[in-house]
C-alpha cells in the first residue's frame, strides 16, 4: 500500500507559486500574440500526495479560438514543474485530475471538441475515452 506524503502549507504554496509562474512564463501559440490572459488553476494532488497536476494557458476572450492550455505536473518535494502535455495547434488541454493508478484524466479540445481523455502521468499514451 502506498502511503501519501506529508507536505507541510509551506511545499504546498511551493507547488502553487510555482504553477503560477508557469502561467505567466508560458509562452504564446504559433500564431498567438502576447496580450491573453495567462493563469494556472485547477490543482489535483496525485495519491500519494507526490505530485500535483494544474491547467496553465492563455485565454483570449475576444479570440477564444487562439486560446490555449496545458497540464502541467509539479514535484511537491522538489518544485520542478513538467509540461506533460504537447500540441501542435492551439487546443485546450484543461481540469487534470488523479485517477487511483497515477494516471491523469483531463478534459481536451485536440479533438475539434471537448472529450475526455486519459493519459499516463508523465504525457505519454494520451487516449480519448467519450465516443
Amino acid at each position: 500500500m502506498v502511503r501519501p506524503a506529508v507536505h507541510s502549507g509551506r511545499s504546498l504554496a511551493l507547488a502553487a507559486g510555482i504553477a503560477l509562474a508557469l502561467a505567466a512564463a508560458a509562452p504564446p501559440a504559433p500564431g498567438q500574440s502576447a496580450g491573453p490572459e495567462r493563469y494556472a488553476t485547477l490543482p489535483a494532488a496525485s495519491p500519494d500526495g507526490r505530485r500535483i497536476a494544474v491547467q496553465a494557458g492563455a485565454y483570449s476572450r475576444e479570440r477564444p479560438e487562439i486560446s490555449t492550455a496545458d497540464i502541467w505536473v509539479i514535484e511537491v518535494a522538489t518544485g520542478r514543474a513538467t509540461c506533460v502535455t504537447r500540441r501542435e495547434r492551439p487546443w485546450l488541454d484543461e481540469t487534470p485530475s488523479f485517477l487511483p493508478d497515477g494516471r491523469i484524466v483531463f478534459q481536451s479540445t485536440r479533438a475539434g471538441r471537448f472529450d475526455v481523455w486519459i493519459m499516463r502521468a508523465d504525457g505519454t499514451r494520451p487516449r480519448r475515452v467519450t465516443p
